[in-house]
C-alpha cells in the first residue's frame, strides 16, 4: 500500500511539474505523507499542514500568483445513478478526503489560491465539489469554554481564492465546572484588514456553539449554551467576500444549555448568522450561494427548563449584495471574460469551431485549435455544415483526464476494469449501465 501511494504521488508530481505555469509559486501539502519540519513544500517533499504552507508564502516575496495544492488520502465512492452533469461512462465515482484537515488557516498580505490537488473525476466529466474538508478540532472546554477559531482567515490585505472545499469554523468548547457557559463557535471564513476572499464551489459552515455544563452541585443551574459562529464575516472597510458557483455559507447552531436536576436549566445559544458585514465590509453573493442562518440550541432541562436559543437570520449588516453568477470582473454581466478579467489574450475569447483533418470539428479555444493543428473558425462560432462534430475536450484536458484515469486505477482498483462497449465498466464480474 505504501508503494502504491508513493507511485500515485510521483505520477502526480510529474504531471504538476509539466503543467505548472512559469513564474508561479506552487506549494504542496499532504496530511499523511508531508512534514512541516522536514518538508520543503515541493511536490515530492510536501508540508503536512495548509497553515505551514500559507506561512511560507507570507514570508516570501511573492510572484503574481501563489497556489497551495492540497493532497489527501481519498476514499473512492461509487455514485448511482451518475450525477446530473453527465459522464463518460455508465458509472461514476467521486473522491472523498479521509481524514479531514484538522486545522485553521490564516493568510496574510499575499495572493494565494488553496485548492485540492486531484479533483477531476476520471469516469465522469463532472467535477465533484468539496474534494477537501477543512475542519478544526473542537476548542478546549473550560469555564467558560474556549471560543472557536475561523476556518480560513484573510488578513492584512491578502487576496485568497478557495476552490472545491468544505470549510468549517472551529466548534466552541463546552462549559466545564459549576454553571459554566460554552464557548462561541468560530466563523467559517473571515476577511479583515482590507482583504479579498473569493469562494468557488465551496461550502462554508460556522462552528457550533459549545454546550453549557450540567449541574455540578445540588441546586446549581446548568450553564448556558454559546452562540454558533457566523458562516462568513467581512469585518471592515475594504474587506470583501465574493461567492460563486454553489458556495453557500451557513451559520453554526447554538450550543445546548446544561441540565440541572434541582435548579434552572441552562439557556440554549443563538444560532450563527449566515453572512455578516461590519464597519464597511462587503459580501457579494451569486444566486447559487445564498446564505442560511444556524438553528438555536435547545434549553437545558431543569426546574424550570432553560429557554431555547433563537434561530439566526441568513444575513446581517449592510453591503450584502446579490451579483450575477460568475461575474468575476464585476461588469454586471456573467460572460466568458469573467475567468480572466485582466487578460485580453485569445484564451479569454469564447471558443469557436475548429476543423481538423478528415472533416472532424470541435468547439474549442483558439489555443487548443492551434495545438490540434486545425483551422479555427473564429470566437463564438460553431462547426460549419458538412463537418463531423466530435465531443469537445481541450488538448490539455485530454492529457489530464487520461493521466487521472491511469493514476486512480493504479491507486484504487484491485481488479481489472473492462469496458462493456456500452459506456459501462466491469469491476466485479457484472456489467454496469
Amino acid at each position: 500500500m505504501k508503494t502504491k501511494a508513493r507511485l500515485w504521488l510521483v505520477v502526480g508530481c510529474v504531471v504538476a511539474s509539466v503543467a505548472a505555469p512559469v513564474g508561479a509559486t506552487d506549494i504542496y501539502v499532504n496530511n499523511l505523507q508531508g512534514s512541516d519540519t522536514n518538508g520543503n513544500g515541493s511536490c515530492l517533499r510536501p508540508y503536512e499542514t495548509i497553515a505551514r504552507a500559507a506561512f511560507s508564502i507570507d514570508l516570501a516575496a511573492p510572484p503574481a500568483d501563489n497556489t497551495i495544492f492540497v493532497q489527501a488520502s481519498y476514499e473512492v465512492r461509487r455514485l448511482t445513478p451518475p450525477p446530473p452533469e453527465g459522464g463518460l461512462g455508465g458509472e461514476c465515482y467521486e473522491q472523498v478526503p479521509n481524514p479531514p484537515y484538522e486545522e485553521y488557516v490564516q493568510v496574510q498580505t499575499n495572493k494565494v489560491t488553496i485548492r485540492p490537488y486531484h479533483r477531476a473525476e476520471p469516469f465522469c466529466l463532472a467535477l465533484h465539489y468539496f474534494d477537501l474538508i477543512l475542519q478544526p478540532p473542537k476548542a478546549r472546554g473550560g469555564d467558560p469554554g474556549t471560543s472557536g477559531a475561523p476556518g480560513v482567515q484573510a488578513s492584512f490585505g491578502a487576496n485568497v481564492n478557495l476552490r472545491h472545499m468544505e470549510i468549517h469554523g472551529q466548534d466552541g468548547g463546552d462549559g466545564v465546572g459549576t454553571n459554566a457557559n460554552g464557548g462561541k463557535g468560530g466563523r467559517g471564513v473571515y476577511a479583515n484588514g482590507g482583504s479579498l476572499l473569493t469562494k468557488f464551489k465551496c461550502k462554508v459552515f460556522g462552528g457550533e456553539g459549545g454546550k453549557g455544563s450540567n449541574e455540578a452541585d445540588p441546586g446549581e443551574p446548568g450553564g448556558n449554551g454559546a452562540p454558533g459562529g457566523e458562516g462568513e464575516v467581512a469585518k471592515d472597510s475594504g474587506s470583501k467576500i465574493k461567492n460563486f458557483f454553489g458556495s453557500p455559507s451557513k451559520g453554526g447552531g447554538g450550543g445546548a444549555g446544561g441540565t440541572s436536576a434541582s435548579g434552572t436549566g441552562g439557556e440554549g445559544g443563538d444560532g450563527g448568522v449566515g453572512s455578516r458585514t461590519e464597519n464597511g465590509g462587503r459580501i457579494e453573493t451569486a444566486p447559487s450561494a445564498q446564505p442560511t442562518g444556524g438553528a438555536g440550541g435547545e434549553g437545558g432541562s431543569g426546574s424550570p427548563s432553560g429557554t431555547a436559543g433563537d434561530s439566526a437570520p441568513a444575513e446581517s449588516g449592510p453591503q450584502i449584495v446579490d451579483v450575477p453568477e460568475g461575474d468575476l470582473d464585476e461588469d454586471g454581466t456573467a460572460d466568458h471574460l469573467d475567468n480572466c478579467p485582466e487578460d485580453s489574450s485569445p484564451g479569454c475569447l469564447p471558443p469557436g469551431g475548429c476543423v481538423t483533418g478528415g472533416g472532424a470539428c470541435s468547439v474549442v479555444t483558439s489555443d487548443d485549435c492551434d495545438a490540434l493543428q486545425g483551422s479555427y473558425q473564429g470566437p463564438g462560432t460553431t462547426c460549419p455544415p458538412g463537418t463531423c462534430q466530435v465531443p469537445t475536450v481541450s488538448a490539455v484536458g485530454s492529457i489530464a483526464l487520461a493521466l487521472g484515469m491511469l493514476a486512480l486505477m493504479v491507486k484504487v482498483f484491485r481488479r481489472p476494469i473492462v469496458s462493456t462497449g456500452e459506456g459501462g465498466v466491469v469491476d466485479d464480474g457484472a456489467a454496469s449501465s
